[in-house]
């Protein structure tokens, strides 16, 4: 189902029906755990993310008793979290091996399906995977009460990707119902844009600086960019400002983020981007801005 579908509302539904239980919600980016945490609360459903940061952040260790005993209802998780890693066992794998926690796991849910195959398995030529937890996320199912759902949730997942996790989580496939929803926007219209030279020369991107620039007449979209290479997305934002009329730069500025960038960072300019007077007009990003 497409972005906007309401993707979200099918976990936190479960959760309102269900008052005794609680998810677990593998989601890939720390950004979409950030904005899931905030709009599960809005609807009454106490939750907390769980990432990388989690084991170095010493306010949050207390907050595992509480996790433990089911006071948080969606544990928002990074799947790297369920495996040992550099020596370390992460603190909610150890949980997993609690029963007076796995107890309360009613609904095990993976946002971004399809990183399981996109990220979880090596891709041609390459020995690697990206983020290998994802190829072993069948550990964790085994791990779960018997008969817990798992819901897999994605707006890029084709039937003949869906049928290869449906095999690599061992999910039966008789007990297994899928709903397929048009990933098409009445809003998004597609456009190919005749490229100048080659990919590097930044003058294929001046049609999103509109000249002459007339304020508020001609006040240019909200726009994302997307770019390979992390460095070449400073240069490109760079690049799109320079282009900007210096009177228009007070109150317009494209920006740059990618998953090696501070996460204050990258909240900062996705709130900045939300807000329809905010100082971020343009984010220039990887594809660790794709999920939300």
């Amino acid at each position: 189902a497409a972005t906007g579908s309401s993707k979200t509302l099918a976990m936190i539904l479960p959760l309102l029906l269900s008052p005794n239980k609680i998810a677990i919600t593998v989601t890939p980016l720390k950004l979409l755990q950030h904005d899931h945490v905030q709009e599960f609360e809005q609807y009454g459903v106490p939750s907390i993310a769980i990432n990388h940061n989690t084991p170095h952040d010493k306010t949050l260790w207390n907050v595992y008793a509480r996790v433990s005993a089911g006071a948080f209802r969606n544990l928002l998780v990074a799947p790297e979290q369920f495996f040992p890693e550099g020596g370390h066992i992460p603190r909610l794998a150890l949980l997993l091996k609690d029963q007076n926690f796995v107890k309360w796991i009613g609904f095990f849910f993976i946002d971004k399906a399809h990183f399981i195959i996109t990220a979880g398995e090596p891709k041609a030529g390459e020995k690697l995977a990206f983020r290998a937890a994802y190829g072993n996320l069948t550990d964790v199912l085994v791990q779960l009460p018997l008969g817990v759902p798992v819901a897999l949730f994605s707006a890029t997942l084709p039937q003949l990707m869906l049928q290869r996790i449906i095999k690599s989580l061992n999910l039966l496939t008789d007990l297994t119902d899928t709903f397929m929803l048009t990933t098409n926007c009445p809003n998004i219209s597609h456009a190919v844009i005749p490229m100048v030279d080659s990919i590097k020369n930044l003058s294929n991107l001046n049609f999103l600086v509109s000249v002459p620039f007339h304020l508020p007449m001609s006040y240019p979209p909200k726009s994302i960019i997307f770019i390979d290479h992390k460095l070449s997305t400073a240069a490109v934002a760079r690049y799109l400002n320079t282009h900007l009329p210096e009177a228009v730069r007070r109150v317009f500025k494209f920006r740059h983020l990618h998953s090696s960038m501070s996460t204050e960072h990258n909240e900062m300019v996705f709130d900045e981007f939300r807000k329809s007077n905010g100082l971020v007009q343009g984010v220039v990003a990887t594809s660790g801005a794709t999920g939300g």
